[in-house]
């Protein structure tokens, strides 16, 4: 057997460390050695002792040891070349250029450019320099994001250290030798394992080299920031001065050309004809040309500006994550408040890119256009010499393709520039979004403003007279006067909508009353009289809402980019109309006959105090509300501080006291809903107060978010509480429905041995079950309709509550893609999920059968027995996807689970068998359906109508009216008889007995003719009588008959019984009867007494 040189080598080091000769190796110089030992085994070696999973083992590690030199080697590399990089690092920096370094520069450049430069000149060198300025604004970017990472990196090598030299101190020192190992394989471990120490040994120190040199480095990408920025003051301006330039001598040129063109137009306008038109077009064209090189300029223009604005959102965002890297500070939140202002709306940004692709749509249409119109004059200029066309009209038609040719790549030009603007109002949209979610997650946990002080009191009436002062009445009017004269239609199906709703919203009093009046009458009483009112409730609520809204959109949409504060007012209105929206349904729901008063029986006292606080609330919360939203729309701080801050004070204690004044009435709550009114008379007041206190103290922007949840979360109360009436409702007039459905359906049970008649309404679930379930499922919807609209109610604050997403619980293991082990942590977050999760499983697998039996049972295509089964498996189906869920969310996987599956299913194999095997069993009737529920069967002798289906056992009730539970296990084992499988129709068998000498075919006949003359007996398959046996004292006969229900039996068989005796009577035939004959016989003469007759089969001589 040979071994590769690589084994030979272990082998070697073994042998030679049983010499002195060994000392002559040195093992601290790796590589020495490796190459010591594998020159002396390149010869081939037998080899003692090792098998061949021994030698592969030996290979690998050696293999692994050399892996490892390298990279040891590699690690030394870099900690050297970090050294180097710190110690040659040159630390001065130049400062900023000043405005006058930078003119002086920008001269100096326009000096070298030749006076006499034309236009293309000048294009092609504005695009050299607007790639220059995109190289040094990439370059700054990188080292911007290389900053933050050196900036947030200490607390990281902290623990990258820590976890390295744990592993090194793991693995410090010789391996423990196994029993009976080889010598060449202990050693090959041994030598890994060193060079892995060693390994782990050059990684750490690599990190405390990073870490010692992290200052220089951040100094080092600093400088370079530093000189990038120093380049791009120098080109910056020369873009804007290329791209003045540019424009100056375009339009002094193109200005000549008009001139002349509108010339050559003026003289052709007399003589008319051909000539005439194609001077006006060329004329348009000219000035086409000059309007867009104008529009160019402004593109341009916009594109520099929207460039700077996504440099400094960038350059924002990561400053932020680096001072939320850092741990902020005492005036951190402040800095993040006056950041927040400065980002752009993402509202303005959207309406501008909704511009700019407006734009771009009508430039490719209009170069489209231009091909059109060149490839017509194209013609007319190949036809110039036919007599048709004169040389004139053909110069101009040349002149007009000159023109085209101009003015295309200047639409060129302006498609490139609005394309990246486009792009940039993309980004800018996007980074902007990070940027404030990243603010309003920590915004919430930090003061915003200082407190409130003497100095902000003595401020107060001024700074409300200012806040008057920028509502601009003047130029509201102004603007919006111009629109109306640009747009009178618009404006004018604005007028009659609102006019038309005005004019519902007089009429839907009268309606209602009669809607009421029908809902109080039972006989005409029906879920669609509801509906119809509902939505009458809603278009009542409508004109207050709209009227805001309509308002709101056309003042953001005048004063975006023109006026901010009317821009601001807009976005105030429009958050308005949806708290005016509420409160119209409010009171539309309120009023005399409404929803609340004739469908969901409010009582008047409920009703009462509602109006009366509605008028206050009202009152109260739009003047305030519109202050409030105004001045944060505004993004002045100044404005937030004052406007704002003391809107918030006073609509939370105006809005605290009315709810404490409400809340405390206990004639507006019945039944168990006053632990909910001790709750909230409790809590809601408190809420309010506490928001005006955080408004106080300085919280500003946290305290707008929580009075703004907190009324969304009432509004969503109260949608709630109206869907969940109406769903009452429609439950109170579906199980109506549902019980006329049961008493007319009427079916019948009848024993098949007694005959006896039991009612079996054929639902799987009784109708008091089902109200109980349904009203419980209503209330589960109820409680998930809450959920989700107090998520919705509090997203805005959800984004602060993320912070619970960093707390790790524990951690579980993962394979990624490439088939390596990850580390995922579950979080707080992760936990508190999957707990609601499981809760609302157990909650919908309790409440769904319930809701589903009431759903399907309207179908009339679906039995009892389907809708049993369907419940059945969606429960199980719930059941099993909930739990998965939730474990998915712990954190467990089928890799964790497995094991656990394996020893429950030796469990189930000894202790818990008979429990799975009627579990399966179950599963099996529900899907086979041998039998339904509702079905008359017969096993073990035992007959009765099955009733449930359970998961371990069937319940099955026998015609005494006692229910058996049967183990599933026993109807797949045990042989089952189904009386209603595919139908009803049963057969009867009725047997009679005759006298000896009856006429065998009259008997025949009379029996036939009872069968067919009989109501309930099937005429097909028809009856059949046989004659069966000679009984021992009758002929015995059997009539054999159909009937189509099993509640037919017993009336039929007892009708037969009593027609048969009478048509027997009628013609003489005898109902045969058991009967004995006895025949007495007279002893023989000469017979002494004792003495045994021969015939009796006694002994003679016996005495």
């Amino acid at each position: 057997m040979r071994i590769s040189p690589l084994i030979a080598a272990a082998l070697l080091l073994v042998s030679s460390s049983m010499s002195p000769a060994s000392a002559q190796v040195d093992v601290s110089d790796p590589k020495a050695a490796m190459d010591s030992m594998t020159g002396a085994a390149r010869g081939d070696f037998d080899v003692v002792g090792l098998n061949e999973a021994q030698k592969t083992a030996v290979k690998a590690n050696l293999e692994a040891v050399a892996i490892a030199d390298k990279q040891l080697a590699d690690l030394k590399a870099q900690s050297a070349r970090l050294r180097q990089q710190a110690e040659a690092l040159n630390e001065s920096r130049r400062p900023a250029l000043t405005a006058t370094e930078i003119g002086a520069d920008l001269n100096a450049w326009r000096a070298r450019l030749l006076d006499d430069v034309n236009i293309d000149a000048l294009e092609r060198l504005l695009a050299q320099e607007r790639a220059a300025v995109t190289r040094f604004r990439e370059r700054i970017d990188t080292d911007s994001d290389e900053v933050a990472a050196e900036l947030s990196r200490p607390g990281q090598m902290l623990d990258v250290l820590a976890d390295l030299r744990q592993r090194a101190g793991e693995i410090e020192g010789d391996p423990v030798m196994e029993d009976g190992e080889p010598p060449a394989l202990y050693e090959s471990r041994r030598l890994r394992r060193n060079a892995e120490h060693r390994l782990l040994l050059a990684e750490i120190e690599l990190r405390e080299t990073e870490d010692q040199t992290a200052g220089n480095r951040l100094r080092q990408l600093e400088a370079g920031i530093q000189q990038t920025r120093r380049a791009l003051s120098l080109h910056e301006p020369r873009i804007a001065w290329l791209n003045q330039r540019i424009a100056q001598l375009s339009e002094k040129r193109l200005r000549q050309q008009l001139d002349e063109l509108d010339a050559r137009a003026a003289s052709l306008r007399g003589a008319g004809g051909p000539a005439a038109e194609i001077a006006a077009s060329n004329a348009h064209m000219a000035r086409s040309i000059l309007d867009d090189t104008r529009a160019l300029a402004k593109d341009r223009g916009m594109l520099g500006e929207y460039e700077q604005a996504s440099q400094r959102v960038g350059g924002l965002l990561r400053d932020t994550q680096a001072r939320l890297n850092l741990g902020g500070g005492a005036m951190f939140g402040h800095w993040l408040w006056q950041q927040r202002l400065n980002t752009p709306s993402t509202h303005t940004l959207a309406l501008r890119r909704k511009d700019v692709q407006a734009k771009l749509s009508e430039l490719k249409l209009t170069r489209y256009s231009l091909g059109e119109q060149r490839r017509q004059n194209v013609e007319v200029v190949m036809h110039g010499g036919d007599a048709g066309v004169s040389a004139e009209l053909a110069a101009l038609q040349a002149r007009g393709n000159q023109l085209i040719e101009q003015l295309d790549p200047i639409l060129d030009r302006r498609i490139q520039a609005l394309r990246r603007v486009d792009e940039l109002l993309a980004d800018l949209e996007r980074r902007g979004g990070e940027l404030r979610a990243l603010m309003e997650r920590e915004l919430l946990w930090v003061p915003s403003h200082g407190a409130i002080d003497a100095q902000w009191i003595a401020e107060l009436p001024r700074e409300l007279a200012d806040g008057l002062r920028n509502f601009h009445i003047g130029t509201i009017a102004r603007l919006l006067g111009r629109d109306v004269v640009k747009s009178p239609i618009t404006y004018g199906l604005i007028v009659l909508v609102f006019a038309g709703l005005l004019w519902l919203r007089r009429r839907i009093p009268e309606q209602m009353d009669a809607i009421a009046s029908q809902v109080r009458n039972v006989y005409r009483d029906n879920f669609l009289l509801t509906v119809k009112a509902f939505g009458l409730t809603i278009l009542m609520a409508l004109p207050l809402p709209v009227t805001f809204w309509l308002l709101g959109y056309m003042l953001q949409s005048l004063g975006a980019g023109v006026v901010p504060d009317i821009e601001a007012l807009g976005q105030a209105l429009l958050v308005l109309a949806g708290m005016g929206w509420v409160l119209g349904l409010m009171r539309a729901l309120i009023m005399p006959n409404g929803l609340a008063d004739a469908h969901m029986n409010w009582s008047r006292a409920r009703l009462r105090n509602l109006r009366a606080a509605w008028r206050i609330g009202a009152a109260i919360l739009l003047p305030m509300a519109f202050v409030g939203l105004w001045a944060l729309f505004r993004q002045v701080d100044q404005a937030v501080v004052v406007h704002a801050r003391l809107a918030i004070i006073l609509l939370s204690l105006g809005l605290g006291g009315l709810s404490w004044r409400l809340l405390r009435r206990a004639e507006l709550w019945r039944g168990r809903d006053r632990r909910l009114r001790l709750m909230l008379n409790a809590s809601l007041p408190l809420c309010f107060v506490a928001v005006a206190v955080l408004a106080g103290v300085g919280f500003v922007y946290s305290s707008s978010l929580l009075l703004n949840a907190i009324l969304a979360s009432l509004t969503v109360l109260l949608l709630v509480q109206v869907i969940h009436s109406l769903l009452l409702r429609w439950l109170l007039l579906g199980e109506r429905a549902l019980a006329i459905k049961q008493l007319d359906r009427g079916d019948e049970v009848v024993d098949v041995e007694s005959g006896e008649r039991h009612d079996e309404s054929g639902s799987a679930i009784e109708l008091v079950d089902v109200s109980a379930q349904s009203r419980r499922m209503v209330n589960l919807l109820r409680m998930v309709l809450i959920i989700i609209g107090l998520l919705w109610a509090w997203s805005d604050l959800l984004p602060a509550l993320f912070r619970f997403e960093g707390v790790n619980l524990w951690y579980y293991t993962s394979k990624s893609a490439d088939g390596g082990s990850v580390q995922n942590a579950v979080t707080l977050l992760d936990v508190l999920a999957g707990l609601f999760v499981l809760v609302l499983t157990l909650s919908l697998a309790r409440n769904l059968p319930g809701l589903t039996e009431m759903v399907l049972s309207r179908q009339q295509h679906i039995g009892a027995s389907m809708r049993y089964t369907i419940t059945t498996l969606l429960r199980y189906g719930v059941v099993i996807v909930g739990t998965l869920s939730a474990f998915s969310l712990f954190g467990l996987r089928w890799s964790q689970l497995q094991w656990m599956a394996a020893a429950l299913t030796v469990g189930l194999g000894f202790g818990l068998q008979e429990i799975f095997a009627n579990f399966v069993s179950g599963l099996i009737l529900l899907t086979e359906r041998p039998f339904r529920v509702g079905d008359v069967i017969t096993i073990d002798g035992i007959t009765g109508t099955v009733t449930r289906i359970r998961t371990r056992a069937t319940t099955v009730q026998d015609f005494e009216n006692k229910e058996l539970i049967i183990p599933n296990k026993t109807f797949i084992t045990g042989q089952v008889t189904n009386w209603t499988l595919s139908d009803n129709v049963t057969r009867l068998t009725i047997p009679v007995g005759v006298a000896y000498g009856s006429p065998v075919e009259k008997v025949h006949e009379l029996l036939l003719k009872a069968g067919r003359e009989h109501p309930r007996v099937m005429s097909e398959p028809p009856p059949r009588t046989w004659f069966l046996a000679f009984g021992a004292s009758s002929l015995d006969f059997e009539l054999r008959v159909f009937v189509a229900n099993m509640g037919d039996r017993l009336d039929t068989t007892s009708e037969l019984h009593g027609t048969i005796a009478a048509t027997f009577a009628a013609h003489g035939i005898e109902i045969a009867f058991p009967q004995m004959d006895v025949h007495l016989r007279d002893v023989p003469p000469g017979v002494e007494r004792g003495a045994t007759a021969p015939d009796m089969g006694g002994t003679p001589g016996m005495a």
